[in-house]
């Protein structure tokens, strides 16, 4: 994950002034990886992904990749498409307001187009914002209402 750190710090608009992009990333967002393993197995890496969740308790998730983004049942990219999600029964009630960008490897061209890296650069905002408005109190209606605007 650290060799996306720069990508993803360029597309959230973050400063670096010369810290280590992995840093300033993580000051700002938790990041954690779906699946490490050679070959992707959705089962596990849902299992995985709800089981950060459930320790974790995030408020905003953004998925990064159509994979990470199938894991909570995301199955497109339409920029700024913000849900609800709520962990299984047996894992309790929590709630959180989830997204899905590009995966901001090399390997997607999707981020060669300027009008791309923008879109990923408001969701990243958008998902700072959403955050600080729920530790705030806001609720998540009122917050997501906020988002789809």
């Amino acid at each position: 994950m650290e060799s996306l750190a720069p990508r993803l710090v360029e597309f959230a608009g973050l400063i670096t002034a010369g810290r280590d992009p992995y840093e300033v990333l993580l000051r700002h967002f938790r990041v954690d990886n779906a699946w490490d393993q050679p070959r992707w197995s959705r089962p596990l890496a849902r299992e995985r992904v709800l089981g950060i969740i459930n320790v974790v308790r995030p408020k905003v998730v953004v998925c990064l990749g159509r994979r990470a983004g199938n894991c909570l049942d995301i199955n497109n990219y339409t920029w700024n498409a913000w849900e609800t999600r709520k962990l299984p029964p047996e894992m309790g009630t929590h709630r959180f307001l989830v997204s899905n960008i590009p995966h901001p490897s090399g390997k997607c061209r999707v981020y060669n187009d300027l009008d791309e890296r923008k879109r990923a650069h408001f969701t990243l905002r958008k998902a700072l914002e959403a955050a600080e408005r729920l530790e705030q109190g806001e609720s998540m209606r009122s917050v997501l209402t906020r988002l789809r605007v």
